[in-house]
This record gives C-alpha cells, structure tokens and sequence, in this order.
C-alpha cells in the first residue's frame, strides 16, 4: 500500500526537495502520471493519490458460482483506478479455511473486506478484530449480523425460499414429496432459504428429508442419485444451492430419468445448469446477481473508506430462471467465455446510501 498524506507530509518537513520527493515517489521530471496523482494545496504541486487494497472473500475459491464475483471485482478496480483488488478464500468450502484466509488479511493490514460467510457466528472474532484494526468490513451473499461488521448486500434469502416453496407447489399441483437439497448446514442464507421454502409449500407436500452436501459438487450429486434411489416416491427436488448441477448432465444419469416424474427447483444458473432448463430437467432456478457480489461490493466498500454512508442492508433482487429462458442464459455465459462478462453482465454502479428497498440505518465507516 502507499504512503499515507500524513507520512509524506513528515517526510517533506524535514526538508526533502521537491525534487527529492518526486524522484522518491517514481516520478521523473517533466513526466508525471496524472491518473495516479492527487492536487496538494500543502506541497503545491502533485503528490501520489492514495490507494486502497479491497479484498473480497468467497465461501471458497472451489465454488463456480463465485467466478463472476472476481471478473466483477477486477472491473470496479479497473474502473475507480486507485484500488489494488484482492480476490481469495479457502481452497473449498471450509469455515476454517477461510477464517485464516482473513486473518491473514488482517495481519497484512487491507484498507476493506467484502465477505461471504459460511458460518454466522464462527467468523465474528475475526470481523470483529478486523474492525478493530481499523479495516472497513462488510458482507454479502450470507451474513454475520451480529458481528460489527457496516452492511450487508445480497438477497433476502428467508424470501427467495419462500417463492421456491411457492414455486414447487406450483409445479406440484399443491400435492406430493420433496427432498431439500442444501450446502454447508452451518450458512446462514442456506437455512433461511429451507425455512422460506417449508413455510410455503402447503400441507398437501411433504418434505421427507434435508440433505446437506457442504457446498460440494461430487458430494451433492453422489447425494442427488442416492435421494433419488432411496425415495421411489419423490416427487419433487428443491436444491436451495445448486452444486449437483454444476457438472453436466451425464454426471446425474437417475436424475435424467426422472425427467418428467420429478419437479426439479434449484438456484444459480451457471452454464452447465443452463442445459438441465433446455432440456426441461429442471423448471426452476433463482438467482442471484453474481458479477454484482464483487462489483458492487467493491462499490461500496470504496465509497465507506472516502466517506460514503450506506443503509445496513442493500438487497439484491432474485429472479426465476424456466426453460423458456434458456437461451438468454446462454448467450451470457458464452460472452463470458470469450473475454466479455463486463458486457453480459455489467450493471451501473450503486450511488449511496443504497438502491431502492435499502432499509436499516445509515452507516459511515471512521477508521
């Protein structure tokens, strides 16, 4: 990270030439990188502009859903040019993993994390240090309401269940058996989707068990086949993370099968989910605004640190991905493929303190 104002200033006052200065600070005389610099009444000249280091923390770097939060990060980065972007985590799904991922953040002394959390109580210490570090923290896509960390943006995940649990009852015709699918039991925004899900589905559907997979592909599909072997039964599946499709279809042969006797609901419609809503496997998919979790989060992270204030929870939308729409979907991804995500999925950037539907208070970060 650059020096701080307050640094070169001590340092000039002890009579550095502003020759000197330049030299130290990369310049040299008669070229000067206006983009990096910053106008100085004090010095009366140009000094280097400030820089931050954003660090923005998925569940796992193992977990494709989060690829688009990094191609989101670069971008903002890219485009507010005084930010050096840091995208890490554990290697997998792992609380543990990741809560020493941030320490090390910590001890490296980034200006701002943006976290994803696995666990909502297990990563408070480690925020709560942060904070005490003077490192502006927030967290999106799954929260830690209770640590003292400024905002949250991400869907509101008891919601979104509950139009999942519409949903299947929708496709149901308000009668049958399910099995929930879910990811690590520990997470936050899996088990307010469970809960929105079973308060919607009707006294006609029966949920005949919760399968956890700990946000793992070959774990959830290996759990997939085995749920649909074990319940002859079932009559629909509502994945509330969507990892068993994260392959393709050949990886799910009884779940093919099943075409057509069993409703199929899950989230996320990565590239590879895309052919199961071709194909009709499956009928539904939400979700979530993945470019925006490393876009926007680097937004307002950037905001707080030059003094922006921002409501407590920003929401991010959730929509119903069928069949119909199979098309769109793909032509996004396959944009991505080729170098043009910034264009399949780029959004305006968040103005303070919030989009509409921002509720709780307005808070500021004061390092």
């Amino acid at each position: 990270m650059s020096e701080s104002p307050d640094l070169v200033a001590s340092e000039t006052s002890k009579g550095t030439t502003r020759r000197q200065f330049l030299k130290l600070t990369g310049a040299t005389t008669g070229v000067l990188a206006t983009s990096k610099l910053w106008k100085s009444k004090e010095f009366g000249g140009l000094v280097p502009k400030r820089k931050y280091t954003i660090a923005i923390v998925p569940k796992g770097l193992d977990n494709p859903v989060f690829a688009l939060a990094k191609l989101g990060l670069e971008e903002r980065a890219k485009e507010l040019g005084d930010i050096t972007p840091v995208f890490t985590a554990g290697t997998t799904t792992n609380t543990e993993l990741d809560i020493n991922v941030l320490e090390g953040l910590v001890s490296s002394k980034v200006d701002a994390i943006g976290i994803s959390c696995n666990d909502p109580i297990a990563y408070i210490p480690v925020i709560n240090k942060a904070i005490s570090k003077g490192i502006c923290v927030m967290t999106w896509d799954s929260d830690a309401p209770s640590s003292k960390r400024v905002c949250f943006y991400g869907v509101n995940s008891f919601a979104v269940g509950q139009k999942m649990g519409a949903e299947m009852r929708t496709l149901l015709h308000g009668k049958g058996n399910v099995v929930i699918i879910s990811g690590d039991p520990s997470a936050l925004n899996l088990n307010e989707r469970i809960l929105g899900v079973k308060s919607k589905l009707g006294k006609g559907i029966t949920v005949l068990n919760t399968v956890y997979t700990m946000d793992d592909t070959p774990t959830a599909i290996a759990d997939l086949e085995d749920t649909i072997r074990s319940y002859p039964t079932l009559n629909g599946i509502v994945m509330v993370g969507g990892w068993a499709l994260f392959s393709n279809e050949g990886a799910t042969p009884l779940l093919d099968k099943a075409k057509g006797k069993i409703k199929v609901e899950s989230f996320d419609p990565l590239a590879s989910v895309v052919a199961y809503l071709r194909d009709d496997i499956v009928q539904s998919v939400w979700t979530q605004d993945y470019w925006g979790w490393g876009y926007e989060s680097t937004t307002i992270l950037h905001s707080l640190l030059t003094g922006g204030g921002w409501h407590e929870t920003i929401p991010q939308p959730s929509h119903n991905v069928v069949p119909a729409d199979w098309k769109v979907w793909q032509t996004r991804w396959k944009a991505t493929s080729v170098g043009q995500a910034a264009k399949a999925w780029g959004e305006p950037p968040f103005k303070a303190p919030g989009p509409a539907g921002s509720t709780g208070p307005i808070r500021k970060w004061k390092k």
